[in-house]
This record gives C-alpha cells, sequence and structure tokens, in this order.
C-alpha cells in the first residue's frame, strides 16, 4: 500500500491539534510531573492525568501514573482513561502490538474517548500493514464528538481519498454523508491526481443512480472537466450529479437553478456586476427569462454554457424587447464547437429591438460536433446611457440529421 502518514497528534490545552507527537524522548525523561495523590477513588484520579497530558504532551510520562492506572482498573475494569495510559507506556516502551490492543480495548470501552481515537489512528497509521477501515473508523468517531477538529485533522483525512484502499474504506462514509466527508473530498480535489480519485471515490460508493454531493463538490468537478477539456466526463458527471439528461436536451432554456451555479459551465454562467450584465428573472411558478442591462456604457460580460446537442440540422431561435429603462442596442447568439484546441465558431446572428418592439430572429445551422457553448453578448449603450434587454429563452429545434 502506498505509505501515507494518517495520523497527526500534538496534544494542547483542551484540543488536538496538527503536529507530529514523539514518544520516543519525552516518555523517558523522569521527574517531570509526578503522579496524583490522595484520590479516594481510583477513576476520578485519572482526570488529573489526562488534564497533565492535554496541558504538556512532551513531557508527559506514562510509567509515573502506572500504579493509578492498575488502581483505577482494578476497582473500574472499564476506564478507557485507565486503558489509554496503560497503552502509551506500552508503546514508550517499543511494544507496539500491546499497545494498539489496549487501545483498541479502550476504544471499545468507550468510543467516545477521543484521546484514545487519537492514539488510535497515530498507532493505527505507524504500524506495518495499516488498515486503512480501522484508522478511518477511529477518524470518523473522532470527528463525530469533536467536529471543531475538522480544521485540523481533515486535511491528513484527505490523503486517504489518494489510495485505492482509502476509497473503498471511504465508501460507507461517503453513502451517508458523514458530516466530514464532503469536505474530505474538496480538500483532495488541489492534489495531483486528485480530481479523478475523487470522482473513482464517489462512483464506487454510488455505482448507479444519481450521485448526491454538495453544490461546492459538483462545481469544483464539473469546472476541473471544463478546464482540462474532458467534454464527455462533464456531461457524465452532470448527468450523475442531476439527472440532467432531460435539462440537457433543452440547452436553450432557463432555469432558476443557474442562480445556483452548481453546475458550472452546463447551466448558464450570467456574469452581474454593479454597473453591467446578466440576471435570471421570474417568479418560481414561471417561466424564467434573462435582464440583460448596461447603465452608463458600462459593458456587460457574455453570459455561456456548455451544450451536448448531437451533430444533425438545427434552427436557434430567440425573442428580445425593450426593458424598461430603453434598450440595449442588439443582443448577439453565437455558438461554437468545443474540442481540442481552440472553440471554432458555428454560427451567429444578432437581434436589435428599437423603439419598444419585440423582435424575433433566427438562424439555421448544421453541427458535427458532440460538445458545443453558447453565448449571449449584449452591446453596451453609447453615450453612458442606460438600457437593458429582456430575453426569452432561446428555442433549439433539429431539422434533420
Amino acid at each position: 500500500m502506498r505509505h501515507i502518514r494518517l495520523g497527526l497528534l500534538a496534544v494542547s490545552g483542551a484540543a488536538i491539534v496538527a503536529g507530529s507527537f514523539s514518544f520516543t524522548a519525552s516518555i523517558l525523561i523522569p521527574g517531570v510531573i509526578d503522579a496524583p495523590a490522595g484520590f479516594a477513588n481510583a477513576s476520578e484520579a485519572m482526570k488529573p492525568v489526562d488534564a497533565a497530558l492535554k496541558a504538556n504532551a512532551e513531557a508527559f510520562q506514562p510509567v509515573a501514573f502506572t500504579p493509578t492506572a492498575l488502581k483505577s482498573l482494578a476497582s473500574d475494569p472499564f476506564n478507557p482513561a485507565a486503558l489509554r495510559l496503560l497503552a502509551l507506556q506500552a508503546r514508550g516502551s517499543g511494544d507496539t502490538e500491546k499497545s494498539l490492543a489496549l487501545l483498541r480495548m479502550s476504544d471499545r470501552v468507550s468510543r467516545r474517548d477521543s484521546l484514545t481515537q487519537a492514539f488510535l489512528i497515530e498507532g493505527l497509521s505507524e504500524a506495518s500493514g495499516a488498515n486503512v477501515r480501522e484508522v478511518l473508523a477511529s477518524y470518523n468517531k473522532l470527528l463525530l464528538v469533536n467536529p471543531s477538529l475538522q480544521d485540523s485533522l481533515l486535511p491528513a483525512l484527505a490523503q486517504i481519498v489518494l489510495l485505492s484502499d482509502g476509497r473503498k474504506a471511504l465508501t460507507p462514509y461517503i453513502r451517508e454523508n458523514a458530516p466530514w466527508v464532503d469536505r474530505t473530498l474538496r480538500l483532495a480535489m488541489p492534489v495531483e491526481d486528485g480530481p479523478q480519485a475523487v470522482v473513482d471515490a464517489l462512483d464506487l460508493a454510488f455505482p448507479e443512480g444519481s450521485i448526491l454531493v454538495s453544490p461546492a463538490l459538483s462545481l469544483a468537478l464539473i469546472d476541473h472537466y471544463d478546464n482540462v477539456g474532458d467534454n464527455d466526463e462533464m456531461r457524465r458527471l452532470f448527468e450523475r450529479f442531476s439527472n440532467g439528461a432531460e435539462y440537457l436536451l433543452d440547452p436553450g432554456t432557463y432555469k432558476h437553478s443557474d442562480q445556483s451555479n452548481r453546475y458550472g459551465a452546463l447551466v448558464w454562467r450570467l456574469p452581474r456586476e454593479a454597473q453591467a450584465g446578466f440576471e435570471l428573472l421570474g417568479s418560481d411558478g414561471d417561466e424564467p427569462y434573462l435582464r440583460a442591462f448596461s447603465i452608463r456604457g458600462s459593458i456587460p460580460q457574455p453570459a455561456r454554457k456548455v451544450a451536448f446537442l448531437t451533430p444533425g440540422t438545427y434552427e436557434i431561435e430567440t425573442t428580445a424587447e425593450e426593458g424598461s429603462y430603453g434598450s440595449l442596442p442588439s443582443l448577439e447568439v453565437s455558438l461554437r464547437c468545443l474540442g481540442e484546441g481552440e472553440a471554432r465558431p458555428i454560427t451567429s446572428f444578432r437581434i436589435s429591438p428599437e423603439d419598444g418592439a419585440t423582435v424575433t430572429a433566427s438562424q439555421s445551422f448544421e453541427l458535427e460536433c458532440d460538445a458545443q457553448e453558447i453565448v449571449l453578448t449584449a452591446a453596451p449603450m453609447p453615450d453612458r446611457e442606460t438600457g437593458e434587454l429582456i430575453i426569452q429563452p432561446l428555442a433549439i429545434s433539429r431539422i434533420s440529421s
């Protein structure tokens, strides 16, 4: 198995924070911390032991507290802190097998003991033939009890996504949508081979039907495959994320979901600034429409989306009308073929409403490519004037094969 360090332990105050906890030097320094005394209940005596561990991990010496731990177990055999302390002593003396056995016993006694889970992660990840499923189980218990530790633990946990065994072990947590999973997958995205590893993990968890992911993760994945020009994978993911095949067959329509931007280039990208842009209007019960606007001559950035029309002969038609503040000079509708290299033009036409008129324009075109980009470009107002256009959905119809 590819070796990746999965554990990270340093105990500081009440929180476990990122770092490497090395016992080899700190355990053998004598006389730094004295064992507590004067406790009638040996189980209660373990509380200041844990406090000492959290307060100064590097100076902590398990051997100094062994009598306290043994007395505690004599009166309370199910004390996880005592079992954990004996595990740390065994680890300090080099007996990693005994240390892991004691940590597993502490885990069985109390699955909510955060220190046990943290040391178990460290011990398992350092052991030869580390069991990634067991490591993940401890991460899950630790993060469910202490969600505030995500910032410290998830960067290391994200490395598991890069392992084939790790992706298999993640499957139940992805299906259950464990509260730490989505962020873990997103943290794996910037790593080399990370996007493909994330996709492989999702395909393992959801071999059929829809893949359930957050808007942020679906956007990151679709944007990645858009940027690298892998249109086939971009389309496949969109369909798995959204059951979006029907939407893809009608690419000229506008959807209220376009506003969420969770599907990146596969829904309308509507750039909008204070002085110019495009925006989606209309109530949920009505068919949405676009408004393009320009204030004092500002230039709107084009609206665009990717489509997957099959090759053949088509006609594209759109209707635009002047808005309340006067009409923009024109709207250009253009289509381009996507593929390797630069996008190739397919067709374009302009529409120019005047004097409050509603104008419809159309264009026929031959299509030979499998992936296309539709672009709407609104001309700015001259002489620093203000204007707008109301744009109805594009009608794209197939004329022949």
